[in-house]
């Protein structure tokens, strides 16, 4: 009831921070909600390891040379015994199975976890964004009352006034488009989370994020890896119970035996199910083996590629690194400068529109290329993340 309140009050006010969301995803989403219910079918299906064949009924009839044709009638039942080797290797079949659907709902979660992260750093980045357009946009139409002033006066033209008008309002519609683009993210937000609707993230600035190279070590253990790993342990399981297939089994029949001259007489038999096509069996065995040494190399073959992919991703987050230390050393000093500088300038009359929009634009790109290297650097550390989380 608290978890179903917590919920409702959710919707209700629908702002979400990026852990609370990732919450209900996990808890909505129907590739989880799959997932767990594969893992229970498997367990389930662990308590129908003993294989029963269908008991046999049946009736017999003897002739006998004292009591006729219908001398002997017998009347009975039959059934056969599963092996309790097979029935333990099924067993551990389904157990790995389970396993199998287990190491999958990992990776699942991982991945819509992952979805939600990347949309949240999209709107942070969306969001700074918009903070560096209301500076530009401040600073626009600071900058196009002076060109009014300037054209009442007679120092500008009216071209100069309008082309200063023309540059606030390209920031505006650059505002209105970003706008857009965080509307759009908090539908698809709203829709991964299975609410339907367009949710009000809690987000802020964009913020530095680091991946830390002792987490390497986690490669083997991820939740891709594990998904590797657990097949490799199905087919060991499929091998151990094609072998368990040549065991010999036990049947048991009771009967009751009916004589022309009314006597009943009772009985029993046991008998052993002794496999003869040994050969198809080997090559079965043969198989299965050949099965596991596939899936132990394509285990191996999913870690080398994890490395890979490692070694790529650490590359560009050292780029990445790169070029905002620089932007930390000078670019952000640079480019307060230009714009104070082609403020004060133009105010004094000393530049003309030209070198002011030159001087903007330049500090402008300065920011941009740095909110753009620090939304690809966090991407780039949310897929070393995936990669290597449990």
């Amino acid at each position: 009831m608290l978890l179903l309140g917590f919920v409702g009050a959710l919707q209700a006010q629908t702002i979400l921070s990026e852990k609370a969301a990732i919450a209900l995803a996990l808890q909505n989403h129907p590739a989880v909600q799959a997932s767990e219910l594969e893992v229970k079918r498997q367990q389930t299906l662990r308590g129908a390891a003993a294989s029963w064949d269908p008991a046999q009924i049946y009736q017999n009839t003897t002739a006998d040379p004292d009591l006729g044709m219908f001398g002997t009638v017998a009347l009975g039942i039959q059934q056969n015994f599963p092996s309790a080797r097979q029935t333990a290797a099924t067993r551990a079949r389904f157990d790995r199975l389970a396993q199998v659907a287990q190491a999958r709902g990992k990776l699942t979660r991982r991945e819509i976890t992952r979805q939600v992260r990347e949309i949240y750093q999209h709107l942070s980045y969306l969001n700074s964004k918009t903070m560096l357009l209301n500076r530009l946009d401040s600073l626009y139409n600071r900058t196009a009352a002076m060109g009014a002033e300037r054209y009442q006066r007679g120092d500008a033209d009216l071209a100069e006034k309008l082309s200063i008008e023309n540059q606030a309002q390209r920031i505006r519609l650059e505002k209105e488009t970003v706008g857009h683009e965080i509307a759009f993210d908090q539908v698809v937000l709203g829709q991964l989370l299975g609410l339907g609707g367009s949710v009000q993230p809690l987000v802020e600035p964009l913020q530095y994020r680091s991946f830390s190279l002792a987490d390497t070590a986690l490669l083997s253990r991820s939740a891709r890896a594990l998904v590797s790993s657990s097949l490799v342990d199905l087919a060991r399981a499929d091998e151990y119970m094609e072998r368990s297939k040549k065991r010999p089994t036990i049947s048991a029949a009771a009967y009751g035996q009916y004589l022309a001259n009314g006597l009943v007489y009772p009985g029993w038999q046991v008998g052993v199910n002794v496999p003869l096509a040994r050969k198809s069996l080997q090559k079965q065995v043969e198989a299965a083996a050949l099965a596991t040494n596939t899936a132990e190399a394509e285990y191996r073959n999913q870690l080398l590629n994890q490395a890979s992919e490692m070694a790529h991703l650490l590359h560009e987050q050292e780029k990445y690194d790169i070029l905002i230390a620089y932007y930390n050393e000078k670019g952000r000093v640079l480019s307060a400068e230009l714009l104070r500088n082609a403020e004060l300038n133009y105010r004094l009359g000393e530049r003309d529109y030209t070198d002011f929009v030159r001087a903007a634009n330049q500090a402008a790109g300065i920011e941009m290329e740095y909110l753009e290297n620090l939304y690809q650097l966090n991407l780039t550390v949310l897929a070393l993340q995936a990669i290597t989380e449990q």
